[in-house]
């Protein structure tokens, strides 16, 4: 635990490979990640923004099953699987 401004803060050291922030309205990518990963990354985040109510697990299985689609029928980046 550290202290900042007199208060008990908790410090953690992730990375992250993307995320949405509702208050830009923007979502973010790393821009390293390539080919499905990126892809499935990006689905990930579009949903955190469009749907902020859901739950970390839902957004998890909606954007992997979302990917998996694309993928398949070669839209990503590359072209997906061809």
């Amino acid at each position: 635990m550290n202290s900042l401004n007199s208060s008990k803060w908790s410090v953690f050291r992730e990375r992250l490979d993307g995320w949405a922030d509702h208050d830009e309205l923007e979502v973010f990518v790393d821009q390293a990640l390539k080919g499905k990963r990126m892809l499935e990354v990006s689905c990930h985040e579009v949903l955190h923004a469009m749907l902020p109510h859901f739950n970390e697990a839902r957004i998890q299985a909606m954007g992997k099953f979302q990917a998996d689609l694309l993928w398949k029928l070669g839209i990503g980046p590359g072209g997906g699987a061809q």
